[in-house]
């Protein structure tokens, strides 16, 4: 593909470097810290006793002259066990096409998780990941994993053979004040060693631990809240080489309006990925990391009747690009992506879900077209979700 060609022609770039880089990003090297606010709905509803949902979602990105369509199929399912424990569980299957022999089709990853509420402020949560998804890939789809994930703002792919992963964590929350309340949270992950490439070699990943902090504040017509997070995994291994993590970490901040039948919100985010540096007996062998990310949103809903919600939202977002052995900017991007959606409760206890976006773009670095390196990038992004309570 074009923009893993460019990058396997920068000068001074060792083949076990490109290997390395591909390996490193298909594993989720660079990943951002992730951050959730629900600044859209501000929804307060308490969670049915059970619930179904089937979510299908379909993604078409354009990047320059080349194209890739991703589909996935998923299945998720709650119900509470007691009223303070609640047990869901969830699959699917994913397919991308890139065309020609560029395709990848699979089972994505299970994912089974508890969650213990012993009292209103604490929550207890264990995890686990299950690879029932792709394991192993052969060099073509390989290279569209990595184009998915890297080239495409970490498109987003639900498993390309993530393992084994274990994870648990308590989050805890207070009032200190009448209108504000704190949040802090903890979590540790364990992660199984993979092969992601077909007759590679094996990648061993560090345990994985992350820390969040929230403060919210809420009036009667509008609300802040701003959280930051930060996590840190241990050094792993590709082969024989060590491969070294710095800790990422990332802020969010939204302001949200509220009136009688709608909502307005503003948000901003910042997030710094992990630098990963892979190294043996003989010194330094690559290093490489995504650039910052910054977004800032704007959007907003309405009750359009009893039954039915709109909500529509812009969003700008700008990827410093990758750092390869000191290289700065591979890839750099500036995306504006348009939503527009929709919620209709069909039956009592069934909902109906419709969101559709536009995506567009320029991505730096690239090998395509014009005399700056410049490719334009455009798609859409259609999900649709059917949710069953009981």
């Amino acid at each position: 593909m074009r923009a893993s060609r460019w990058r396997d022609s920068q000068p001074g770039r060792p083949e076990s470097g490109k290997k390395m880089a591909g390996t490193l990003r298909a594993v989720g090297a660079g990943a951002l810290v992730a951050l959730s606010l629900f600044a859209q709905s501000g929804d307060t509803e308490a969670a049915p006793p059970g619930a179904a949902t089937y979510e299908f979602t379909q993604e078409h990105v354009e990047l320059d002259t080349e194209s890739v369509e991703l589909q996935t199929h998923q299945l998720h399912l709650t119900r509470a066990i007691t009223p303070d424990v609640r047990l869901s569980v969830s699959g699917g299957f994913v397919a991308a096409d890139a065309g020609g022999d560029r395709s990848v089709s699979d089972l994505a990853d299970s994912k089974i998780a508890v969650s213990w509420r012993p009292d209103t402020n604490l929550l207890i949560r264990l995890a686990a990941n299950l690879p029932t998804g792709i394991t192993e890939l052969d060099s073509d789809a390989f290279d569209l994993a990595i184009w998915l994930q890297d080239e495409l703002l970490q498109f987003a792919v639900p498993s390309l053979g993530s393992g084994t992963m274990l994870s648990g964590g308590a989050s805890y929350t207070y009032s200190p004040a009448p209108r504000w309340s704190v949040g802090v949270g903890s979590a540790v992950g364990y992660h199984s060693d993979i092969r992601p490439l077909d007759a590679g070699e094996s990648v061993e990943r560090g345990t994985r631990v992350s820390m969040t902090g929230a403060l919210d504040y809420s009036a009667a017509r509008w609300g802040w809240r701003s959280q930051l997070a930060w996590a840190r995994r241990g050094d792993g291994a590709i082969g024989e080489s060590v491969v070294g993590v710095d800790p990422s970490w990332g802020v969010e901040t939204a302001l949200v309006g509220r009136g009688r039948k709608s909502n307005l919100f503003v948000r901003f985010g910042y997030s710094v990925p992990s630098r990963y540096s892979v190294s043996s007996d003989d010194g330094l062998l690559y290093s490489t990391t995504r650039g910052a990310r910054t977004r800032v949103g704007l959007g907003g809903g309405w009750r359009a009747a009893p039954k039915v919600d709109l909500d529509a939202s812009i969003e700008m977002a700008r990827h410093a690009g990758w750092t390869d052995n000191g290289v700065d900017g591979i890839g750099a991007a500036t995306r504006l992506e348009l939503r527009v959606g929709s919620s209709i409760r069909l039956a009592p206890q069934t909902s109906l879900m419709a969101r559709v976006g536009a995506l567009s773009g320029q991505v730096d670095g690239n090998d395509a077209v014009d005399e700056v390196g410049r490719a334009d990038l455009s798609g859409y992004r259609l999900r649709l979700a059917l949710e069953q309570r009981f």
